[in-house]
């Protein structure tokens, strides 16, 4: 996947820790708007591919 560092998806699953869950470190408000400006870079993004 990506840059070949894994196979598929289930293989890099398979190495995190089973029941660990990682909390979000920015408010929901924040992320919804990094979420967008990732959204418009990419969709800017693929009009030159």
């Amino acid at each position: 996947m990506g840059a070949g560092a894994f196979s598929s998806l289930a293989e890099a699953a398979g190495l995190l820790a089973p029941g660990r869950v990682v909390e979000p470190r920015l408010d929901e408000v924040e992320r919804r708007s990094r979420y967008e400006r990732w959204r418009t870079f990419v969709q800017g993004a693929a009009q030159f591919a």
